[in-house]
């Protein structure tokens, strides 16, 4: 009886094995370039949202020793993750390209530029890639287009009785005004950006998520403060925005400091992997994107015009005071 179970069994997945291998299957593009003919391949033709795709560039032909590809941070809708060193040999030469994307369907990363010399000239073309499919973690059935959008406004129609709503309302105005009477402060410096920021953070480090397996709700909290800083401190509307969106506003903006764009685009891409790509963060990468985001704030607090102010009237007053003499020196 235990022996027929198992044998079931193993011809079960066996079965679903072949099945699973018969829908994965090599994928191959070539692009021919005149001196450079150039085929790209990948191990499969499908992946999910979030994960690695590795695509291997093969080049041929008499200008293929020379070609050097361009790097770029983006390839359409797909990330550009590494574009690798060049593999050279006699007639030909190899590197690997891994992307990744969060779109979903049949998607086709836009082309590669590639170069290559022809005789002393250097010439260009563009390395056409192959569609893959990429699927969500809700399944393949499942048709993002077919999501009910979000709806405006509900009317409300019919007579609508305000009466009882204004006495109430003026009730409760009424009672605010008499706590505020008897219990006003004077009033509090506001807090800046910065200060918020690092006291939202400070607390999610004390909620201590990633020690419970916390990794979602840790991902949404703390770019939920990345995002909500940078609305404040550069009036980008970051929480309606997607990561790509976010980066390309904070780059155009005018005191966006340029070296801080690879810490955010690193960061956004750490908490995408989590939140669609169920990925799962180590503790001490939980720690290193937590010190990512401190010191993204830190790297961007505005100059205190006050400090900057008092600082260049103690300097002017010292070099009054050297340019003026007093006493016996002369």
């Amino acid at each position: 009886m235990i022996g027929a179970w198992a044998l079931a069994s193993a011809t079960v997945l066996a079965a679903t094995s072949a099945q699973d291998a018969g829908v994965r299957e090599t994928i191959r593009k070539t692009t021919e370039l005149g001196a450079v003919t150039v085929e790209v391949s990948a191990a499969s033709d499908r992946t999910e949202v979030g994960l690695p795709v590795v695509f291997t560039v093969r080049c041929s032909g008499r200008a293929a020793e020379t070609a050097e590809p361009d790097a770029p941070e983006s390839l359409g809708a797909f990330d550009v993750l590494s574009v690798s060193a060049v593999r050279r040999s006699p007639g030909a030469c190899e590197f690997d390209v891994v992307v990744s994307t969060f779109e979903s369907g049949a998607v086709t990363p836009d082309p590669l530029t590639l170069r290559w010399l022809e005789g002393t000239e250097q010439a260009t073309g563009a390395i056409e890639f192959p569609a893959i499919t990429v699927a969500t973690l809700l399944g393949e059935q499942v048709d993002p287009a077919a999501f009910r959008d979000i709806k405006g406004e509900i009317a409300i129609t019919g007579p609508f009785d305000w009466w009882p709503w204004a006495v109430g309302a003026a009730g409760v105005l009424a009672a605010a005004a008499a706590a505020w009477w008897v219990f006003r402060r004077r009033p509090g410096v506001p807090q800046t950006p910065t200060d918020w920021a690092m006291g939202e953070l400070a607390r999610i480090e004390r909620a201590a998520l990633p020690a419970k397996a916390e990794f979602g709700a840790f991902s949404d909290a703390l770019t939920g403060v990345v995002r909500r800083y940078a609305s404040m401190r550069f009036a980008i509307p970051a929480d309606r925005q997607t990561s790509r969106e976010f980066l390309d506003a904070a780059r155009a903006h005018p005191e966006f400091p340029e070296s801080e764009a690879e810490r955010l685009r690193s960061l956004l891409r750490a908490t995408d992997l989590v939140k669609f790509a169920q990925a799962l963060p180590t503790a001490s990468e939980c720690d290193a994107q937590l010190a990512a985001a401190r010191a993204f704030v830190e790297a961007t607090r505005p100059a205190d015009p006050v400090a900057t102010e008092a600082g260049d009237g103690a300097a002017a007053a010292r070099n009054d005071g050297a340019g003026t003499p007093t006493g016996g020196a002369r």
